[in-house]
């Protein structure tokens, strides 16, 4: 990135001078949107300044909204930076705007999207972009209104696809769609999968059921993790020999608790029933849960339970954690490289999970 000098002739005082050059190399190009700036130390050495007379500009800045911190990664320019200091160079500039969609009514509810929905919510708001809720296909008037979307969960195919046939940015998240390679951040569900049934067969467990979400997506939906996540289950079953049984594998069309813990009590009927429950989620980990202990059944002595999501406020519930947050952050930096028209490093972005080990799973 090509910045100005410092001018040690001049009477402008130097944490002044910095300043201003980095705001030129906002307005210039030089330093763009989502973009990390130099390390303090580098800028340091780069214009031969002391650390306290960095930090105090980078402090000043991000203030301002034009830039902001990833702990762990450095500083880096925020979308809006442009517009504002358009907006104090020259008057008036829109900032940009996020359209969050496009949400079935009945999805609202669920505690997995409400998580999705504000972890995006308070990532846009920690860089000053405004956002629009998007309903469905018979509310889309305000996608006038943004500058790109986020895409969130599941969503129906037809309201993708149709925004596909705008001019519009936008990135998927923790949804795939048949035939299509739309920008996307996701978890991996067969890696999921694997690490929930390694870590039962290092417990000792060789039963282990699995209770799934819907197997196959209602016509006009985005394609089910469910099946990727019995993949990885049955990946290393057999890398451990263990036979693969059907009836150990129950699914739950509408992620209900109550279809879980009818799930969980045919389970528990079997001839051998299972001493370890995977659950797609954790409310359908919660219905097994109800079920164990309405049989009189310890948890984890008896049966062990692994949810996932980590969407709940529990000491209990042993789950994976799917790190909702990162993926919010890497969605709209992903969202805000190409209204910038910058390259994407990567077309599918995998957000790493890690199993949360609770008092379920002993």
């Amino acid at each position: 990135m090509a910045l100005k000098k410092i001018d040690r002739n001049s009477p402008m005082p130097l944490y002044h001078q910095l300043r201003e050059i980095l705001e030129d190399g906002i307005l210039m190009g030089n330093l763009k949107p989502g973009e990390p700036l130099f390390s303090e130390r580098k800028i340091c050495r780069m214009f031969n300044i002391s650390r306290p007379l960095v930090i105090r500009v980078f402090n000043e800045m991000t203030e301002k909204g034009l830039l902001y911190k990833k702990q762990g990664s450095g500083t880096f320019v925020s979308a809006n930076a442009l517009a504002i200091l358009k907006k104090q160079n020259h008057g008036p500039a829109r900032a940009l705007t996020v359209g969050i969609g496009f949400l079935d009514y009945q999805r609202k509810e669920d505690p997995t999207t409400i998580k999705i929905l504000n972890s995006v919510q308070r990532c846009c708001d920690d860089h000053g972009i405004s956002t629009r809720l998007l309903g469905t296909a018979a509310n889309n008037s305000k996608l006038n209104e943004v500058d790109g979307v986020l895409v969130i969960d599941e969503t129906r195919d037809g309201e993708v696809f149709a925004l596909d046939q705008t001019n519009i940015p936008f990135v998927t998240m923790f949804a795939q769609y048949e035939g299509k390679d739309y920008p996307i951040v996701m978890n991996d569900p067969v890696k999921i999968g694997e690490d929930c049934t390694d870590y039962f067969i290092s417990k000792g467990h060789r039963r282990i059921a699995y209770i799934a979400g819907p197997l196959q997506r209602p016509q006009g939906y985005c394609l089910a993790f469910s099946p990727r996540m019995i993949e990885g289950y049955r990946n290393v079953l057999k890398n451990h020999k263990i036979r693969f049984s059907k009836k150990l594998i129950k699914s739950c069309d509408h992620y209900k608790e109550s279809e879980a813990y009818s799930a969980a009590l045919d389970l528990l009927d079997l001839p051998d029933p299972p001493t370890a429950i995977i659950a797609f989620d954790d409310i359908l980990a919660m219905g097994a849960v109800r079920a164990i202990q309405g049989k009189g059944l310890k948890i984890p002595q008896d049966i062990a339970v692994m949810g996932s999501g980590d969407i709940l406020d529990t000491d209990f519930l042993s789950t994976v954690e799917r790190n909702i947050p990162k993926a919010a952050e890497t969605a709209l930096d992903m969202l805000m490289r190409i209204i910038h028209r910058q390259p994407l490093p990567t077309n599918t972005s995998i957000i790493n999970t890690n199993l949360m080990l609770r008092q379920s799973t002993g």
